[in-house]
């Protein structure tokens, strides 16, 4: 009898909680302003936990949230709090931009910083005003590349990496095969430091009206507390959020309304409840294209080019699976309402036959549909080989692309199995038989061998590079050589048609597919989002996602992501299009 009182109150619960009306506040007027914080990773795709708790906005979240509030006639600004922000030298570009196109409405941004580096302040110093918490600081002291070789240390574990490279500059295996930089790596390194170093003083000149020989002179006294940064001319207002709020609403002389979440989808799990939580374990379904509107695909290829489907890495967020990406690029190919392609590109490469399928499927799409790349921080080596077949190549300033080349190699375990007490007995037939055997060093003859298998590929990559370019051969080699470029860099050798961000490829697909400039379009993303029930597959299916879990900075995450792809892609395959190295700062 207890039992079915206690089901009967559940259920009145439930009933209750499902027919009751919620009242509504009044709406609050006066001035609106927009909050919106740039804090965390700034991923170019949503990641696998967001259909339940959307965390973070993705880099086109914040463009479409900078483009409706500037067309939106109720939000007078945007309150930009800004906290250690993730992001790479394209993205805090493309961010500053948008910034900029919202102001142009004549509108505001506030930035509020407490303690920050130079990353979230360059994106800040794109703002109206910058007000710094009094206990708060700025680190900014510059620019700096750090190169960690683990010669020594795989020495110590009895590992010699035995690498080959085709490319002056393909300096990628150096890392591991050398205990110091290369003279290769010292050129390039300090040509992109000179040229980001170059954009970062114009940047910061612009949004703070100083010179960039005086922002230069400026940064050379940092880190700076809130009263030399004030002096410095490097922010604003020294003081508090709340009392600088009220300083505003005392301006408009009412009240400042702050609208939190604007425009962003509610997570799946504020709206569970017994009668939908099951819904949770379909997979989304993709939104109905607007009527009357023409769509243009958006296509993410985000993260290492890898051979075979997400399936073959469970649980791994960002990756360019290629089957996956091959079939998403298809099923807009076939899609007739689909009138252009772009994608955006954001990965230092991998596997040189993943890349090459991925070239061979856009080469085939181009023939129906326009394809635009966008370039996002990185799209170097096979990064870059799956972008050279579109139409059009847009970069940012900052991007870091070409890096044209191959390597490859192995790992020689002979002295690790001494060290632990691992005896290997090897019968073969055949006189390159122990060619990929990991217990010894190439011979002559082998490296030989292997110096041809990697110059087969580098030659295919210059060649059909040249061919996307409409370049020479010759012209295409002087390039590559394995050295990467920023998008202005690459932009003055061919590697690239357009500066400009995602915005600006959406404008040249619309040309290209003879859709009017204002003519309203229906972006659809690609890959498709998962549910709960792909979510549960990929959990179980092996791999967790440790840098979710573990106290790392992004530096450690970067090296344990690359470890991670490195490693397996060597035994998997011999020849490797990745890039040498990525740039992060503190």
């Amino acid at each position: 009898m207890r039992l079915r009182k206690v089901v009967y109150v559940l259920l009145l619960s439930v009933a209750v909680g499902v027919w009751s009306v919620p009242i509504w506040a009044q709406p609050q007027t006066g001035v609106k302003y927009v909050v919106c914080e740039l804090s965390g990773p700034v991923n170019e795709k949503a990641d696998i936990y967001s259909f339940i708790y959307p965390r973070y906005y993705t880099v086109k979240e914040y463009l479409d949230l900078f483009a409706r509030a500037k067309t939106d006639a109720d939000v007078r600004g945007i309150i930009l709090k800004v906290q250690f922000p993730e992001l790479g030298w394209a993205k805090i570009q493309q961010l500053r931009r948008a910034i900029a196109d919202f102001r142009e409405s004549g509108k505001k941004v506030y930035a509020f910083l407490e303690v920050e580096s130079l990353g979230g302040y360059l994106v800040a110093s794109a703002c109206d005003r910058i007000v710094l918490a009094p206990s708060g600081m700025l680190l900014i002291v510059g620019l700096r590349a750090d190169i960690y070789y683990l010669k020594g240390l795989l020495s110590k574990l009895g590992i010699e990496a035995d690498m080959l490279h085709i490319g002056k500059y393909k300096t990628g295996a150096e890392t591991m095969a050398r205990s110091s930089m290369s003279e290769e790596m010292r050129e390039v390194l300090n040509s992109l430091l000179d040229e980001l170093y170059d954009q970062m003083a114009t940047m910061i000149g612009e949004g703070r009206n100083l010179t960039p020989e005086r922002v230069k002179a400026i940064v050379d006294q940092g880190p700076f507390t809130p009263t030399e940064a004030r002096s410095n001319n490097l922010i604003d207002v020294v003081g508090y959020k709340d009392d600088f709020l009220q300083d505003l609403e005392t301006s408009y002389g009412q009240k400042i309304e702050l609208v939190r979440d604007y425009g962003k989808e509610k997570p799946a799990m504020e709206q569970m409840s017994f009668f939908n939580i099951f819904t949770l374990f379909q997979k989304p379904e993709r939104a109905a294209p607007e009527v009357g509107k023409k769509k243009i695909a958006l296509v993410y290829a985000v993260g290492p080019v890898l051979p075979g489907s997400g399936e073959d890495y469970p649980f791994a967020e960002n990756l360019i699976a290629a089957d996956d990406l091959i079939s998403d690029l298809q099923e807009c190919q076939k899609d007739e309402q689909i009138k252009a392609i772009v994608m955006r590109v954001d990965s230092p490469g991998g596997s040189a036959l993943a890349s090459d399928l991925i070239w061979k499927a856009v080469n085939e799409v181009k023939k129906e549909k326009p394809v635009v790349v966008s370039m996002s921080d990185v799209a170097g080596s096979g990064g870059y080989y799956i972008s050279m077949a579109a139409h059009k190549i847009v970069a940012e300033p900052g991007t870091i692309t070409g890096a044209i080349g191959v390597i490859g190699g192995k790992f020689i375990l002979g002295e690790l199995y001494d060290k632990i007490g691992v005896n290997k007995e090897s019968l073969s037939r055949g006189q390159r038989s122990h060619l990929f055997s990991e217990s010894s060093r190439f011979s002559d003859d082998e490296r030989q061998v292997m110096r041809k298998l990697l110059r087969h590929i580098y030659d295919m990559f210059v060649a059909k590079a040249a061919e996307s370019r409409n370049m020479s051969v010759a012209e295409m080699d002087e390039v590559a050589q394995g050295r990467a470029w920023l998008g202005t860099q690459a932009k003055d050798r061919g590697l690239v048609d357009e500066i400009g961000g995602l915005e600006t490829a959406m404008e040249i697909a619309k040309e290209l597919a003879h859709i009017a400039k204002d003519e309203e379009i229906s972006v659809v993303v690609y890959p498709k989002q998962l549910g709960l029930f792909e979510f549960i597959q990929k959990m179980f299916g092996g791999q967790a996602a440790v840098t979710q879990l573990l106290p790392l900075n992004a530096a450690e995450i970067q090296l344990i992501r690359q470890a991670t792809v490195f490693f397996p892609l060597m035994r998997r395959e011999k020849a490797l299009m990745l890039m040498p190295y990525t740039l992060r700062w503190e």
